[in-house]
């Protein structure tokens, strides 16, 4: 029925013409005004009901134009901007009345999820090539068999813990209902992004280079997001106040990378967004994860040139290192003294790496520690459940406070009332933690081959690295950093594949 042979001759001579997957489409100005425009009507007009009524019809008919017409990777690509760009949680824009596409529901169903749903049922029709897909993209594959298992353990074991009873997890009220929004954040985003990218790769892989360009729009969009928040005065708040932008903000740093790769060198809109973006992030929405990333940027930009052996490149950068640290104290001293957000995050992202001093744990600001409190007590829940420990306690799956360190007064920002009122935790924090408790060994497993994974690829392509934070990081916090996330993921397992194809293509032809 899809004739692979013929189509993976064809596509080995097509990237051995081409040399490289990314060679091309990596700016594309359509794209780019695309994102500027939904990142500025997202941040003019967030708590404007009529007004963003509008823009968002506007972006269902975009969507509804490209499924009409069978161009499913122009539908995904916008997808992602629209998606991408909106704002998520209330906490962060400092209201509950705001909107946009991600934050409109119909039936208690976000936009996200709703238009995801043709692509599903396209795929049901049409069906999807799996016996080509793991054949010609193996690491797609894998992750995608793993993510299914871990949402099928996920919601198994979620649920008999629940039937249980384990920690008194009935005693939270409307337990069940809790579980099943539980799985269905846990599931449905990394679920519904994979299964279209399944039916591109069978029924469009030679267009799915196209979402390159779309992605890096996202990124560039989200500076623009930025700049409109500060000229408009539309602030966001983060214990602090802050500019408005979408949690896809996260991924900045990264950015700053792109440049070392060589097919995005000559990127000069990237380069400029990267700084801009920088400095704004870093003065307004300092994060301790952002922090921490903008410092190790420089490890990770010797570390690519030296395995791409550009070492007169990577001689230079070590040239201009000191006077750039040097630049980089004096910036951070500036912000300190102005931003006090910036100085709360720094204190706490250098308190996370200080481990040598006494009483670390202890001293350490809240946020950070109650990270760590959590994996110390989610090792004493295996210690007292050894028989949990292969495939982990499933979805809504809780800890109790076997060390004593969380105390018993609500802490803001750590968890709902209902689980300090019980004594029972299940919304841990980080990815580390949401694995090991949901998934147990199965999933640290996958967690370390992950890291294995990032780190042996980082070099050939700049998606595994924003890939590989979401998953490493941040999987299961946010819709949107999930989105792009997964995107980036899948599409750089995409390129490390084709670079083979025309490897192997070439070394034929000699």
């Amino acid at each position: 029925m899809y004739n692979d042979t013929l189509q993976n001759k064809n596509t080995s001579l097509k990237y051995s013409n081409n040399n490289h997957f990314f060679k091309s489409n990596i700016i594309n100005i359509r794209h780019v005004l695309l994102a500027a425009i939904v990142a500025s009507f997202n941040i003019l007009f967030y708590d404007n009901l009529f007004a963003s009524l509008i823009y968002v019809l506007l972006e269902l008919i975009i969507l509804g134009y490209y499924f009409t017409k069978g161009e499913i990777t122009k539908y995904i690509g916008s997808y992602l901007i629209f998606m991408c760009l909106s704002l998520e949680f209330d906490v962060l824009v400092g209201t509950g009345h705001f909107y946009g596409f991600k934050n409109f529901r119909i039936f208690g169903f976000n936009l996200g999820i709703i238009t995801l749903v043709p692509i599903v049922l396209l795929t049901l029709k049409k069906g999807i090539n799996i016996k080509k897909i793991k054949e010609n993209y193996p690491l797609i594959f894998k992750f995608a068999s793993i993510i299914f298992i871990m949402n099928f353990t996920g919601i198994l074991f979620g649920l008999i813990n629940l039937l249980v009873n384990d920690n008194n997890i009935q005693n939270i009220s409307n337990s069940l209902t809790s579980f099943i929004g539980k799985s269905y954040s846990m599931i449905s985003f990394p679920l519904l992004i994979i299964i279209a990218f399944g039916y591109l790769l069978t029924w469009e892989s030679d267009r799915v280079k196209e979402l390159n360009s779309y992605l890096v729009a996202v990124l560039i969009g989200v500076v623009v997001s930025m700049m409109v928040s500060y000229v408009s005065g539309n602030f966001g708040y983060y214990d602090l106040k802050t500019l408005l932008v979408t949690n896809v903000i996260q991924y900045l740093p990264f950015t700053l990378l792109i440049p070392f790769y060589k097919h995005f060198k000559s990127s000069k809109v990237i380069v400029i967004a990267a700084i801009i973006g920088t400095v704004l992030s870093l003065m307004y929405n300092a994060q301790g994860k952002l922090i921490i990333m903008y410092i190790f940027s420089p490890l990770v930009i010797c570390i690519i040139l030296w395995r791409k052996k550009r070492f007169r490149f990577l001689l230079l950068v070590l040239l201009i290192l000191p006077l750039v640290l040097l630049f980089v104290i004096k910036v951070f001293g500036l912000l300190t003294e102005t931003s006090l957000l910036f100085e709360i995050k720094l204190n706490q992202a250098l308190s996370l790496l200080k481990i040598w001093e006494p009483h670390w744990l202890i001293n350490m600001p809240m946020s950070p520690r109650i990270r760590i409190i959590e994996l110390i007590n989610i090792l004493y829940e295996y210690k007292e459940k050894p028989w949990m420990l292969l495939f982990g306690k499933g979805y809504m799956g809780s800890i109790t406070d076997h060390v004593g360190m969380l105390g018993t007064t609500f802490i803001v920002g750590s968890f709902s009332t209902a689980e300090w009122d019980n004594g029972t935790f299940y919304n841990v924090h980080g990815t580390l933690s949401t694995i090991f408790l949901y998934h147990g060994l199965f999933g640290l497993f996958f967690y370390l081959y992950m890291i294995k994974t990032v780190i042996t690829n980082v070099t050939k392509n700049p998606w595994i690295l924003f890939g590989g934070f979401w998953f490493l990081i941040s999987y299961g916090f946010s819709a949107t950093i999930s989105s792009f996330g997964i995107a980036a993921l899948l599409l750089g397992f995409l390129e490390i594949t084709q670079n083979k194809i025309a490897l192997n293509s070439n070394l034929n032809q000699k």
